[in-house]
């Protein structure tokens, strides 16, 4: 029974060095970038069924006049559905 309390050892130096290498390594692939340019628009998406009509147009027009209150940026809202939704101003 001795001799099994070494396997215990001998399987947690592979695990310890997966944990090194996780917190030596985890930010390689990660590019550093800066703020985003000014004048680059930003686009809401919502998608959706469309089934419940008034919640999409609620949703819009609810991103619509936040943006409006606090222009920060350009912005486009846009709707993507299965089904058919009115013409929206805008």
């Amino acid at each position: 029974m001795d001799g099994c309390s070494y396997i215990w050892i001998i399987l947690a130096i592979p695990v310890l060095l997966n944990v090194i290498g996780a917190l030596a390594f985890r930010n390689v692939n990660k590019t550093r970038e800066g703020p985003m340019p000014p004048g680059t628009e930003v686009c809401f998406r919502i998608v959706t069924r469309g089934t419940n009509v008034e919640a999409v147009l609620k949703s819009a027009l609810a991103v619509r006049t936040a943006m409006k209150q606090t222009p920060l940026f350009p912005f486009s809202v846009e709707i993507v559905t299965d089904n058919a939704l009115p013409e929206i101003d805008g």
